[in-house]
């Protein structure tokens, strides 16, 4: 798991570059991509928080940053590969 050290970051990815590692290049944080695709992976999350019926309904009427940031502090470490799974069962998705 990456710290939140740019340098660190950068060494990691240095590291599985050079590795042959499987990676996939996320620019920007999704915020701004096509509000629909954002709105997609936000139901995906709550969906899988493991939340009851009532909290994902109090989760949901709460502004998109909000809810990724309270989804991301509930799923820890599944967070990423929830979202990389969502995207990659979307075949190919290019957002400019």
């Amino acid at each position: 798991m990456y710290n939140s050290s740019f340098s660190s970051d950068l060494e990691c990815l240095k590291k599985d570059f050079e590795t042959n590692k499987s990676m996939i290049l996320y620019l920007g944080a999704g915020i701004n991509g096509p509000k629909m695709l954002w709105n997609a992976v936000l139901d995906c999350l709550v969906r899988n928080s493991g939340l009851s019926i009532n909290e994902q309904a109090y989760i949901k009427g709460c502004p998109n940053d909000l809810q990724a940031a309270i989804l991301k502090n509930i799923l820890g470490d599944q967070y990423i590969p929830i979202i990389q799974d969502f995207i990659y069962s979307k075949g190919n998705i290019i957002c400019i």
